[in-house]
């Protein structure tokens, strides 16, 4: 699959959906309709890492600035460490990614005065994008301790103030390691995270081998994941 060029012709592809994304998403917000400000997705890193296999350091901190600009919090902040992984033996890339990641922090928070946001429960909600009271939802929905052993299957709703629409059911908890637990309990996790570690030094060394961009994307894709 890493010498398939269908591949080879998506990952930069995903660089250009991505900046596509953004731009059109920012002129509707902006004179259309206001939409929720996350116009990326942790896919956009699979093009982060074909620019840095290709070489230099202009194209990743653009892309990075890109993603920063496109309000998902997540995704900047695994790109940039992910980047900091890679180029951590280039003290000046090193101190442009700091820098772009602390000004998407610091936008973030002249965002919540904006919003006027004086509380810590309405900081804290804006922050994690409602994902705390999820967590507290999905946990209180649990009926007995036992619950966790085998979890409760692919089916559980749970009622969620944030994410339920009209009253109905939420199915969904953004935080994967306490979703794999509730959906399919701690035997299942604890093999998945078992086989996760397994992979780790494979990662490693494709994060660290630019001869093959196809096996590095990969490798960021891995590392932004966790």
């Amino acid at each position: 699959i890493t010498a398939s060029p269908t591949i080879r012709k998506l990952l930069p592809a995903c660089v250009w959906a991505t900046i596509a994304a953004v731009i059109i998403c920012t002129l509707v917000d902006t004179f259309v309709i206001g939409i929720y400000p996350a116009y990326s997705s942790i896919d956009s890193v699979l093009g982060l890492g074909w620019l840095m296999a290709i070489g230099g350091s202009t194209a990743p901190l653009l892309f990075l600035s890109i993603l920063i600009f496109s309000g998902k919090r997540a995704v900047y902040l695994a790109a940039g460490i992910v980047m900091l992984l890679f180029y951590r033996h280039q003290p000046k890339m090193i101190k442009s990614i700091l820098i772009l990641v602390s000004l998407g922090l610091i936008l973030s928070a002249v965002n919540v005065r904006t919003h006027g946001l004086g509380t810590y429960e309405q900081i804290t909600q804006y922050y994690s994008g409602g994902r705390l009271d999820e967590i507290r939802d999905a946990i209180k929905a649990m009926p007995s301790a036992s619950s966790y052993v085998l979890g409760m299957g692919p089916g559980f709703a749970y009622p969620s103030k944030v994410f339920a629409v009209q009253g109905a059911l939420h199915r969904n908890l953004h935080f994967t390691p306490l979703s794999l637990i509730i959906y399919y309990g701690v035997i299942f996790s604890g093999l998945f995270a078992f086989y996760i570690l397994r992979m780790l030094p494979a990662a490693w060394r494709a994060l660290n081998d630019k001869t093959n961009p196809v096996r590095l994307s990969y490798a960021v894709y891995f590392f932004a994941s966790l």
